[in-house]
């Protein structure tokens, strides 16, 4: 894995590690999995990046198409706020 890649998943571990309690941000949306109707999106990683999404999956222990699903909703939704601020 190149040190790029290993370097952004082990300070996105360490901060999910910090926050992990942390309340969710004002604005944020619940939603159940796979209750409405979903769509696939496929993507490319180069083999360095798959292994660290990998790794980083297992040693959380959830699928790492959880994973990035999860890292994609939220940044939508931080997103989605401060546009929401800048637009108030």
């Amino acid at each position: 894995m190149s040190e790029n890649v290993k370097d952004l998943v082990e300070q996105i571990a360490a901060e999910a590690e910090v926050t992990m309690d942390d309340p969710m941000p004002e604005g944020t949306v619940w939603t159940r999995l796979n209750r409405a109707k979903s769509a696939t999106f496929s993507l490319r990683l180069n083999p360095d990046e798959l292994a660290g999404v990998q790794d980083l999956a297992r040693a959380h222990g959830v699928p790492a198409s959880a994973l990035v699903r999860g890292w994609i909703v939220q940044r939508l939704t931080l997103s989605a706020t401060r546009r929401h601020r800048r637009d108030s």
